[in-house]
């Protein structure tokens, strides 16, 4: 069943911030590094002369708009659109009551943004394209740097496509402390720092889990909070970091099967 749900281009933020200005409540967006247009202008008053320039940038504004209508869509529905209240979802429940959230809150579809099963809102924007879903636990073995989780191994080569049927995707988010992060790809490589064959057969025993990599992106951009994201140049969000430190920073890691 289709819900529609419609939303202007404003924007939730906070009235001040410790800098004093207005700043994003909410997902924030991403800005060009270049104006497209600009413009001078320059005014006189009591013979003082004031030069102004002003610039337009693009904006990614799409995010933070369809959080925005997701929010919308948990105040009406519910998290996943199985009820509100007392008919919200039991894991979600005591994700939120664990963390102080009030009976009222559970109702508040911002509120709801949080602390959520990644992969049941697969469905909500797949519909009967979405398939299976779950989570893993990620395997480590005590002093082994090169041991690779051959469960995880055969999921980030799923997400590659290897023994998906065609027009199938696989979508992997990770999680620490509370977060999740995107998993946006891995590099393969064997001892040899070659890369591995996109297959299943042997490929846990050919990847060395210290030269192969995955990328995982914070979805808050630069954090403060959280130096995944932060370590880089570009405070974009995104990490690239070698599958055994993947695997020893991130317990769980969730996926969903679409097409």
């Amino acid at each position: 069943m289709l819900a529609p749900v419609t939303v202007d281009h404003s924007l939730l933020h906070a009235q001040y911030s410790w800098e004093n200005t207005a700043t994003p409540g909410a997902a924030e967006f991403r800005v060009g590094d270049e104006p497209k247009s600009s413009d001078w202008y320059a005014e006189v008053e009591d013979d003082v002369l004031s030069i102004t320039k002003e610039a337009a940038y693009e904006a990614a504004m799409w995010l933070p708009l369809l959080e925005k209508a997701y929010a919308k869509f948990q105040d009406q529905w519910g998290a996943y659109g199985e009820g509100k209240g007392e008919n919200l979802d039991d894991g979600k429940r005591a994700s939120m009551e664990s963390r102080g959230f009030s009976e009222d809150q559970l109702d508040i579809g911002y509120e709801l943004l949080h602390w959520g099963a990644t992969a049941k809102i697969y469905p909500m924007f797949f519909g009967d394209a979405a398939g299976d879903w779950g989570y893993h636990e990620t395997q480590t073995e005590s002093g082994n740097a090169d041991f690779v989780d051959p469960t995880l191994l055969e999921t980030l080569l799923q997400q590659k496509g290897v023994g998906l049927e065609e027009g199938q995707e696989l979508y992997l988010d990770t999680l620490a402390n509370s977060h999740a992060y995107s998993v946006l790809g891995s590099d393969l490589r064997d001892h040899q720092n070659q890369p591995v064959d996109l297959t299943l057969q042997d490929a846990s025993s050919r990847t060395s889990a210290q030269l192969s990599t995955v990328t995982v992106r914070n979805p808050y951009g630069q954090d403060s909070k959280d130096k995944f994201g932060t370590r880089e140049k570009e405070h974009n969000g995104i990490t690239v970091m070698s599958l055994d430190e993947f695997q020893r920073v991130f317990p769980l890691y969730g996926y969903s099967l679409v097409g």
